[in-house]
């Protein structure tokens, strides 16, 4: 098994339940290990693995990272089969000055 990592990728997104995280998006980091088969031909492109996360996002406006993670990780492996396992780290770094919170989310196919 082959792992793709993408480290702290960041976008702005509207995500949350209170009523000022409905109307402006906000910063969000997403974290993902995403293990697949490599059979020594095919790969999984990061550039794409990427915009599908922010996609996600645009489209859905989720209100829980619970429901983002799933999402995503849904999302990913319908458009690559050779995903086997799938970890998300989405974290909100502006909440809280004092702490960076967020989820952890992982998944096995």
């Amino acid at each position: 098994m082959m792992t793709l990592i993408i480290e702290d990728f960041c976008f702005k997104a509207i995500v949350g339940i209170l009523k000022d995280e409905r109307l402006k998006p906000q910063e969000v980091s997403v974290t993902a290990h995403v293990g697949y088969e490599y059979d020594g031909h095919g790969f999984l492109d990061y550039m794409k693995i990427c915009n599908e996360i922010k996609k996600e996002f645009e489209i859905k406006k989720f209100r829980l990272l619970e429901q983002a993670a799933i999402s995503i990780s849904d999302k990913l492996k319908s458009k690559n089969g050779n995903i086997c396992k799938i970890s998300l780290q989405i974290k909100k770094p502006e909440v809280r000055n004092d702490a960076k919170v967020g989820v952890a989310f992982e998944r096995s196919f």
